[in-house]
């Protein structure tokens, strides 16, 4: 029996892979827009990273680059001179690492491949893709708040100027140089009290009413984008949001360790983000509730005051005339009309000054490439 013995050696050659890496400044929005990155709170952003790997990013990089092409020659697909689009897509998000950087507010994407040229037009592709779209997002939303509050701005001046048209032509009639309101009695003084308290009453009820018609309607994440940039309490929603991304990556790097979508630990993980992701549904949907409950609580106390306010009336001296009584009335109804307006105005003004800042942002973060 012959007995061959020998040493055999292996050369391996890889590829070389290159890294390119882009950095993005993420904003927050409206009243948080302009504070430190010391006070940044990145699990208002965690959503972003999923935006950043979505299709909705990824799919117009690879067509614009001609990705799909040279993946197809790269990979050496037989008969295909595209990728499929999953084929694609999947390829570049194999590629493709997006993180915040601990501590700021940026995220770092990191794009690999075995051309760096590639690599780099990737990233900044990606880069300027996610930032223009946010941007155009950003823009819609300040729009359309302004276009509402525009709407009613525009309404309320017709009413406030029809009240005021009223007051001027029973002052003349009258022939009063103002208001006459001189409580003799105690009747007249409790009953002049009441009628103030009914007026902030009324302002109240209207501030509360107009803010809930903001937020009515609104999907859940623009109602919690605008509840930011409000700068209204969200509940626990940023803790629970945090506690899904950190499940997230756990799923991915299970995945990316190969087990299969089906593996018991990935759909228990699966099972939890989907409980937490109801739990955000039913916190919205609190917030929501608690915002209709305090235009509710709001008109109760008007309807108690102005019943108040009748029985007081109805036990009004013969002195005072119907006559007055109407002009009061109608000046009540313009003072209210005036805080109403002075109030969407002041709303309004906050929007456009909130959307100017944000313009002149994107021009910081054009001229310096954040």
């Amino acid at each position: 029996m012959a007995v061959l013995c020998g040493i055999y050696g292996m050369e391996e050659v890889w590829p070389k892979v290159y890294m390119a890496t882009a950095e993005i400044q993420v904003r927050n929005e409206g009243a948080h827009a302009m504070q430190s990155d010391d006070s940044f709170d990145a699990t208002h952003y965690e959503a972003e990273l999923a935006i950043l790997q979505s299709p909705d990013i990824l799919l117009p990089v690879i067509r614009e680059l001609g990705l799909d092409k040279n993946w197809a020659k790269r990979l050496a697909h037989p008969n295909q001179d595209l990728l499929s689009d999953k084929d694609a897509l999947s390829y570049l998000q194999q590629s493709l690492k997006s993180e915040i950087l601990p501590g700021t507010n940026i995220i770092k994407i990191t794009v690999a491949s075995e051309n760096p040229q590639e690599a780099a037009a990737i990233a900044n592709a990606i880069a300027d893709r996610f930032k223009t779209m946010r941007q155009a997002q950003e823009d819609q939303r300040y729009d359309r708040g302004m276009n509402s509050l525009s709407e009613q701005v525009a309404h309320q001046q017709k009413v406030m100027d029809e009240k005021k048209t009223a007051v001027d032509k029973l002052r003349s009639e009258l022939k009063l140089k103002g208001l006459l309101l001189t409580p003799g009695d105690q009747l007249m003084q409790e009953l002049y009290e009441r009628e103030k308290d009914l007026r902030a009453a009324e302002g109240d009820y209207n501030a509360r009413w107009t803010l809930e018609q903001e937020f009515k309607g609104l999907p859940d994440e623009e109602f919690i984008h605008t509840l930011d940039a409000d700068g209204l309490p969200d509940g626990n929603v940023p803790a629970v949001r945090k506690e899904i991304h950190d499940m997230q990556v756990e799923v991915n790097g299970l995945l990316k360790d190969g087990l299969a979508p089906t593996h018991p630990r990935v759909v228990a993980f699966q099972a939890a983000i989907a409980r937490k992701q109801q739990q955000i549904k039913n916190l919205i949907a609190a917030i929501k509730k608690g915002m209709q409950i305090d235009v509710d609580t709001a008109e109760a106390r008007l309807a108690l005051l102005q019943k108040e306010v009748d029985a007081l009336k109805a036990q009004a001296p013969p002195g005072f005339s119907p006559e007055l009584n109407a002009y009061r009335q109608a000046f009540r109804e313009f003072e209210e009309a005036q805080s109403l307006l002075d109030a969407l105005n002041m709303r309004l003004k906050q929007v456009t000054s909130d959307k100017f800042l944000l313009e002149q942002i994107k021009i910081l973060c054009t001229v310096f490439r954040w």
